[in-house]
């Protein structure tokens, strides 16, 4: 019969080809197994798998609901995977759905073009971003053209969108909230991020930290269905950007800084 110590110590063998030196150097797997802490690299993850002899579907489920990230990671190399290419339509098909229902008034203001208007995608997601943080420029002033510099966020709204790279499932959670919204629900939100290869919210998923992001963001979209079925689109869209405001406030208020999902680097000095 083994006991928990000595599966730890053969993982930590898989994992690094050798004996441990000292007991202390078991304690990562033993971490791992509680759940106290979680790799912090895909590749540490990855090794776990191989010496778990996990199955494929098994290092799949591993890597979406205990790591809480992407099943797999895109580069360069993989532009003309059928994986990434088929991933790269759907979040195009979302991004297309979401300019095609930016209200006129809102383009006006921003002096952005009602059609032909994807190469305003990046201005408009920061500006929309921006209002579900605190009240925008352009509720503030009223007028044409004032709106945030999103100049700084160019390379890391390419870079996500390009799905290349390591995408943490907290960024992808934050585009189809925002992409999608008022047309939101759990059940669509979780169609997406099974599409892009991500584990689908459930209330009891962690992130790679402990915080129970899921949970907050369901309860989130439950309170609306409530409040706003049978509302227009417009009522919608503005009784989450007011609610998402309140939540941010509470959240940076509280210090639970982690769970402000909708808050990201590009938009700390944006309010300026």
């Amino acid at each position: 019969m083994y006991r928990k110590q000595d599966v730890d110590r053969l993982i930590f063998e898989k994992m690094n080809g050798r004996c441990p030196l000292r007991d202390s150097e078991i304690l990562k797997i033993r971490y791992w197994r509680t759940g106290r802490h979680k790799p912090q690299s895909r590749e540490q993850c990855l090794e776990l798998t191989r010496a778990l002899e996990l199955e494929p579907e098994e290092a799949r489920y591993l890597l979406q609901f205990y790591y809480d990230a992407a099943d797999q990671v895109f580069t360069e190399e993989d532009l003309d995977n059928p994986v990434y290419q088929e991933r790269l339509r759907v979040l195009a098909e979302l991004e297309t759905q979401y300019l095609a229902n930016a209200h006129p008034a809102e383009l006006d203001r921003l002096d952005i073009p009602w059609t032909g208007n994807g190469k305003f995608l990046r201005h408009y997601y920061f500006q929309d971003a921006g209002s579900y943080v605190y009240a925008g420029a352009t509720e503030k002033s009223g007028k044409k053209n004032s709106h945030f510099s999103s100049i700084n966020y160019i390379h890391e709204f390419q870079k996500n969108r390009r799905l290349l790279g390591e995408i943490p499932r907290k960024t992808i959670l934050r585009h189809l909230f925002i992409m999608g919204a008022p047309f939101l629900s759990a059940e669509v939100m979780n169609d997406w991020f099974q599409a892009l290869g991500y584990a689908p919210l459930t209330m009891d998923h962690e992130t790679r930290w402990g915080e129970r992001l899921d949970c907050l963001l369901l309860r989130l979209l439950e309170r609306y269905e409530q409040e706003c079925t049978g509302k227009s689109p417009e009522e919608g869209l503005c009784w989450l950007r007011e609610s998402c405001r309140m939540l941010d406030r509470a959240l940076a208020g509280t210090g639970h800084e982690e769970l402000r999902f909708l808050y990201f680097k590009a938009l700390r000095n944006a309010e300026g």
